[in-house]
């Protein structure tokens, strides 16, 4: 009979390579191996020897078995555990083969540098926890209420190098000590504690309804029996200059060194502001100087050189300043102006004027990426863009949609709609460029796709439109049976939705079924309506904020959304209910102007009101460090959150104007 050997080539590494061979032959017929762990057990796992195959064990062991005369792989061995191998067949049983297998396997921890470890998207109830581990390795968070981690929670992150965790379910305003923890291949565990925090190592959830914290706030207005009305606001994020547009009656003094600036009348003129970061007036232009004008700036952008382009409407003949243009008879007008210099208002650097058969009732403008003009407005008749880019409405009012570049040339524009009206309210460019137009419907509408019908009266849309032709993407309706309004809207590049602002209004104050996008959802009394959607129109997730029993006015009119996705909307509403949040009935009553912020996921962070007559705001920008700024109307007074009150002469009788500023 012929004898069996074993032996083991490599005993001491993973995977651990072993031999069988007999005596006098390579070949090896019907051997079996059998393992066991221990001197004393017996072979407890037996495996049939079938060249070039491979199988795994109750234990995890795995056997990769090579051809005749060649080495047989076993690997996923346990550390310092002592394995036995037997192998045999007709002829016998080999000699054991004992393996520890310890010696040469890597004991090292994981090393975890704390300056990678960041703590972000920190909200009432969670964060997001990421840092630079190892490759293949198994990742986690572990949370606390103490430094020495006793009830401590932990939380699976992503494996590899780059490791991530959400953390949800959190407490609000309550301090966290963190650490996080990578585990390798073989079982070692490295731990870093968060950097940072106070304590050291800590990081603390917000609070419900704080920030917001009100820098300043200004009342601006024009002497005599006039009235000065807040269009629209737009700031230069890397300076905080703000630029501040209006229509005014009567005479306004910038108190600059420049001279009072005076409406002719009857109808109202333009007035273009620019102050700096603190609310100080830098220069301000009239814009319109003709009795007859009736000149209404309705929206502002920023451009990265500091330039603010405005879009207008307008009669009779304007001078913007070093151009001068003739309206056939309310005729858009799209301009820039540079940042000028304090007491010097610039003149124009160019002016596009866009004829119209009828009135203008919106005027929007946007930036792409590449800071060409997106325009948003609506038309009764025919409008010329110049450039053979005219259009014509199919019946009533049709919503219009232009791209203009840097230099004001227009590259295309569209007009969508039916036989009743349409009204543009909003426009941004989302994260591919195109244009994302929000508005209101009468009855039915063709924004380039199925027919949309409303449900009642008034309903409202969304839709997209190729930025490189304007044509149609994508287009739906949302709303109700009662009468729905947009408000406007935002591009959210955080994570690539579009942000709407509208209103659902009941002056009944019963319940209704509403839907924007994210299915039929019970609405009672009036409330103000915020959603989000991706790049092919799909809703993410929609929110109604209304005060549950009445119908009081809620009217959102501007939105902005920060780098962290966080979403700031400002307007005019009766009382207004944002949920349970963490335990807590969290309410705005406001009776007047409001501004609130929701993060990503449309949860309420904080909401500050003004209490005063006919408080509204209108218009909303970020602005420098984390700051945003709110332009708005009110009469007589104005008492915000925490006592601050601002006054306009009571003698005025109509709208004065008002700034104020918020730390996010």
């Amino acid at each position: 009979m012929s004898t069996l050997a074993a032996y083991a080539i490599s005993p001491d590494v993973d995977p651990l390579t072993f031999n069988v061979k007999l005596d006098d032959l390579q070949q090896i017929p019907n051997c079996t191996l059998h393992i066991k762990t221990g001197q004393d057990g017996t072979y407890d796992q037996h495996v049939p020897y079938v060249v070039n195959s491979s199988v795994t064990l109750a234990s995890g062991i795995q056997v990769l078995m090579g051809d005749f005369g060649l080495p047989t792989a076993i690997t996923a061995l346990k550390r310092t555990a002592r394995y036995y191998f037997q192998v045999t067949n007709a002829s016998g049983s080999t000699n054991d083969v004992v393996v520890e297998y310890n010696g040469s396997v890597d004991t090292s921890r994981p090393q975890i540098d704390p300056n990678t470890i960041v703590v972000s998207n920190i909200t009432t109830s969670g964060a997001t926890v990421a840092w630079t581990s190892e490759a293949n390795a198994t990742n986690s968070v572990e949370i606390a209420p103490s430094i020495n981690f006793s009830s401590l929670t932990s939380i699976a992150a992503t494996s590899g190098v780059t490791a991530s965790a959400t953390l949800t379910g959190l407490s609000p305003d309550t301090i966290y000590f963190c650490r996080v923890r990578s585990t390798d291949t073989n079982g070692n565990s490295g731990v870093a504690n968060v950097p940072g925090g106070t304590p050291v190592g800590t990081f603390r959830t917000n609070a419900i309804n704080t920030g917001g914290q009100l820098l300043w706030a200004i009342p601006l207005f024009t002497t005599g029996a006039g009235k000065l009305h807040t269009y629209s606001v737009a700031c230069n994020q890397n300076t905080g200059d703000i630029f501040a547009a209006f229509y005014f009656i009567g005479t306004f003094d910038p108190k600059n060194g420049q001279a009072a600036i005076t409406c002719a009348g009857p109808n109202a003129n333009g007035l273009l502001m620019k102050l700096n970061s603190s609310g100080v007036i830098q220069w301000a232009r009239q814009i319109g100087t003709n009795p007859q004008e009736n000149i209404a700036l309705q929206s502002l952008v920023v451009d990265s050189t500091g330039s603010v382009i405005v879009g207008l409407n307008f009669h009779g003949t304007v001078d913007f300043g070093g151009i001068s243009k003739t309206a056939g008879g309310a005729d858009l007008a799209i301009a820039k102006y540079p940042p000028g210099i304090y007491g010097i208002p610039p003149n124009a650097t160019w002016v596009t004027h866009v004829t119209s058969q009828y009135d203008i009732l919106n005027v929007k403008v946007a930036l792409d990426s590449a800071e060409n003009i997106l325009v948003g407005t609506d038309t009764r008749g025919t409008m010329d863009f110049g450039g053979g880019n005219t259009v014509t409405n199919n019946g009533g009012s049709d919503i219009v949609v232009a791209k203009l570049n840097s230099l004001g040339v227009t590259q295309w524009a569209k007009n969508w709609g039916g036989a009743n009206d349409e009204f543009c309210l909003g426009i941004c460019a989302d994260s591919s460029d195109n244009a994302f137009v929000t508005g209101t419907f009468l009855t039915s509408t063709n924004l380039g796709g199925a027919t949309l019908t409303a449900l009642g009266l008034r309903e409202t849309f969304r839709a997209i439109y190729d930025g490189t032709d304007g044509s149609h993407l994508f287009s739906a309706k949302m709303g109700s049976a009662k009468a729905d309004t947009a408000g406007g809207c935002a591009a959210n590049l955080l994570n690539n939705t579009e942000i709407f602002v509208g209103s659902v209004t009941q002056l009944d104050g019963a319940s209704t079924t509403v839907n924007y996008g994210d299915g039929d959802q019970a609405v009672t009394g009036t409330a103000s309506v915020v959603a989000a959607y991706d790049t092919a129109g799909l809703c993410a997730w929609q929110r109604f904020f209304g005060d549950g029993y009445s119908g009081g006015t809620h009217l959102p009119f501007g939105v902005v959304v920060d780098s962290a996705g966080q979403i700031l909307v400002t307007g005019t509403a009766g009382s207004m209910f944002f949920g349970i949040i963490a335990g807590q009935y969290v309410w705005l009553t406001s009776y007047g102007y409001f501004i609130f912020m929701l993060d990503n996921d449309g949860i309420h962070l904080w909401s500050r009101k003004a209490q005063g007559t006919s408080g509204i705001g209108v218009s909303i920008s970020l602005a420098e460090s984390g700051s945003v700024v709110v332009g708005g109307n009110f009469l007589a007074q104005l008492i915000f959150d925490g006592g601050t009150t601002i006054t306009a002469p009571s003698s005025l009788g109509q709208d004065a104007a008002f700034l104020v500023k918020y730390r996010i």
